[in-house]
């Protein structure tokens, strides 16, 4: 029986499975477009039936049906761990990154490259989140394995053939970077935000205003943070230059979200503008000051 059902894909067991699959992937969608607890039951009818699929679709029998089930599990589990807080939150995205890892066991950079990546990206960014939420070195511990799977993801060369996957991936990794940046002192801290800039550069290559306004107001928000932060730690001449590279940041992402448009986001972005704005002048004034006494 095994072996009939390993060689015919036309088995009733597996187009069972694969209707299971396909259900706990619209379950899961519906999900993330529904609030509360309607949101909640429809996250948990999604993990019934990629369960049910999985006694199908096991590891030996059909090892890419096992890793896709096991890749929209983690996906599903990320998403709940996301609108979740506390201990149950912090299980979920465990559970993610045990999903992931799966099916990793199976998508391979050599094989399949662009699914590949995804996973790890996916992955990356449940590592990033586990870290925002963990304090102390165990938080640091999970940004640098943030950082090092979205780094990972960016071995495959997708740009040419998928460039829009190629900028979320580098997204990703700006993200990574600037969270781990943020809680790192010294010429490491500033390293990471130097390359968190590089890859929300990267990604705007991508992700334009013209083509992708929202995307690109949240890249050139994320490259302001970035910059401010730089500057900060900088000061003198070249901290004075990060700052205004800051303020052109931020007023490309006030412009690209479009006051109408996306008014809570146009408004974070003016007011990330305004403290720049504040910060340039009183660098300038320093820097005035100094010349002035020299």
């Amino acid at each position: 029986m095994a072996s009939n059902l390993e060689s015919n894909p036309e088995s009733p067991a597996e187009r069972w499975a694969e209707g299971q699959l396909d259900l706990g992937i619209a379950l899961r969608n519906e999900g993330l477009r529904t609030q509360g607890v309607k949101g909640t039951k429809l996250f948990a009818e999604a993990e019934t039936t990629f369960l049910r699929a999985l006694e199908i679709f096991t590891r030996d029998k059909f090892p890419e049906r096992w890793a896709e089930t096991q890749f929209n599990l983690g996906t599903l589990f990320r998403e709940q761990g996301l609108r979740t807080n506390g201990a149950h939150g912090t299980k979920l995205l465990a559970q993610a990154v045990t999903a992931y890892l799966s099916a990793l066991e199976v998508f391979t950079r050599e094989e399949i490259p662009q699914t590949w990546a995804l996973t790890l990206s996916h992955l990356g960014t449940t590592f990033r989140e586990q870290g925002v939420r963990t304090l102390g070195s165990g938080g640091m511990e999970l940004l640098v394995q943030a950082v090092t799977a979205c780094r990972n993801a960016l071995e495959a060369d997708m740009r040419g053939e998928f460039p829009e996957q190629w900028a979320m991936l580098q997204y990703n990794l700006g993200v990574a970077c600037q969270e781990q940046g943020f809680r790192t002192e010294g010429a490491n801290g500033t390293e990471l935000l130097v390359q968190a800039g590089i890859a929300y550069r990267n990604a705007s290559e991508i992700f334009t205003r013209e083509r992708f306004p929202e995307y690109c107001a949240i890249l050139q928000n994320n490259l302001g943070i970035v910059l401010q932060e730089q500057a900060r730690r900088t000061g003198n001449a070249m901290g004075t230059e990060l700052l205004a590279q800051a303020v052109v940041a931020f007023r490309n992402a006030s412009q690209a979200f479009g006051r109408e448009q996306c008014p809570l986001q146009w408004a974070m972005a003016h007011q990330h503008l305004g403290g720049a704005f504040q910060e340039l002048n009183g660098e300038q004034g320093k820097l005035g000051g100094n010349k002035s006494g020299g």
